[in-house]
């Protein structure tokens, strides 16, 4: 669980910190009026409840607002009852893994009587199979569960579901000059993705592609979990076809977000779930866990480029943590964090900014919205609503490690 950690500095100060804390108590009103008036968000991390209540935790960590003392519990213990009712996969942002992983990161784990023993054995049940027929990423698939047991490791059953993900996660490499990836075929896609990537397709987002992959691949090899080869050597071939992938794109990202057969490259935003914010935060934190200097260095070069992009050329259109402005203030408060730059300071106080600059009162929840082309949205949840938003504004405010982050591969439980 997170405490208020030494070595975590506010960004913000002055009108800037206290905007944003001013948005970071409307999100709160906002939330617990919706609790509080019975929604049905159902009861999942990306969108529901579960993310909810994470955010009010680290609401209660800070002390940043009063009023709200139970918030927590009352969103967690809807998201359990909902749980039991629905039938829900588990996957890591819809479904019964991501509840268990909030759970577990605000209330730990006890021998006596352990709350997500049901999940454990589940788990360990779905991945008895000889081959993984699904997908293999964060956000739906298999490396959304080995976060879960990243998370919950040495408790439970999480040795025997992370040495799985990890058996899957090696059987679906295939060599690539240079390192090692892993293919997307067609039956695994959605229609419409179908319909435009006929032949399947390598994807390279955090969300949905090979970075995930290198980052539970490493986290295991860390833990010494062992495969038919070594976890750790397997993630850096996944890093370093990868970090062959960057195209020189001077005004916008440098990673594409999917490479189809034919070698088309799909040009992306820049986000954290697609693009090189997401995949410069990914490759820090892989690089602090296993001491590799020279992929810090990588993951630096990419972030600094990042931060010459022309605005105009993130396509940046919301606040979300997805792939808006706190997401990317997020990140590079990240790097300032780890490596005292101020210049990473300053991005990432410049996306705060921009963040702020699409709060509007009285709409959406607590004053953001989700763009949607030309429709907004109103979110509340983590990954594309107030909640990710109110979390991100925290973490630049006070002085409480956001730990919430390692759902996002930005930091790592290990």
């Amino acid at each position: 669980m997170a405490d208020p950690a030494p070595n975590w500095r506010p960004i913000i100060e002055g009108d800037l910190a206290r905007r944003a804390a001013a948005a970071v108590e409307n999100i709160a009103a906002d939330l617990m009026a919706l609790g509080e008036r019975g929604h049905t968000l159902g009861p999942s991390m990306g969108v529901g409840d579960a993310g909810i209540g994470l955010f009010f935790h680290y609401l209660h960590l800070s002390r940043a607002v009063d009023g709200y003392a139970g918030a927590s519990r009352l969103f967690m213990d809807r998201a359990f009852e909902d749980v039991a009712r629905a039938s829900l996969w588990y996957d890591l942002f819809q479904g019964v893994t991501g509840v268990a992983w909030v759970h577990h990161h605000i209330y730990g784990f006890s021998n006596d009587g352990d709350d997500l023993e049901e999940v454990d054995d589940q788990l360990v049940k779905l991945l008895d199979k000889e081959k993984w027929p699904l997908l293999y990423d964060l956000i739906t698939g298999l490396a959304g569960i080995g976060v879960y047991a990243l998370e919950r490791w040495p408790h439970g059953r999480s040795g025997q579901i992370l040495e799985s993900v990890v058996r899957h996660l090696l059987a679906a490499l295939e060599p690539a000059t240079p390192g090692a990836t892993i293919f997307t075929p067609p039956h695994l896609l959605v229609r419409e993705q179908r319909g435009k990537y006929p032949h399947g397709y390598y994807n390279l987002g955090v969300a949905h592609g090979i970075p995930a992959v290198t980052a539970v691949l490493a986290a295991a090899g860390k833990l010494g979990v062992k495969g038919s080869r070594s976890p750790l050597e397997a993630a850096r071939q996944t890093a370093q076809w990868l970090l062959a992938c960057r195209q020189e794109r001077p005004a916008a990202s440098s990673f594409p977000s999917i490479i189809a057969l034919d070698g088309k490259h799909e040009p992306t935003r820049l986000g954290w779930c697609y693009g090189d914010g997401g995949v410069a935060g990914l490759l820090l934190a892989v690089s602090r866990m296993i001491g590799d200097e020279e992929l810090a260095g990588q993951a630096e070069q990419i972030a600094q480029r990042a931060m010459r992009i022309p605005e105009e050329g993130t396509r940046v259109a919301d606040a979300p943590l997805c792939h808006g402005a706190t997401g990317l203030a997020h990140i590079f408060n990240r790097f300032f964090q780890a490596t005292g730059d101020e210049t990473y300071r300053d991005a990432a106080r410049f996306w705060i900014e921009r963040a702020l600059a699409f709060h509007r009162p009285g709409q959406g929840v607590g004053g953001f919205q989700a763009n949607r082309g030309e429709e907004w949205d109103d979110f509340p949840g983590f990954l594309e609503g107030a909640a990710g938003v109110g979390l991100a504004l925290l973490a630049a405010i006070h002085a409480v490690e956001p730990a919430w982050d390692r759902l996002l591969l930005l930091s790592m439980a290990v």
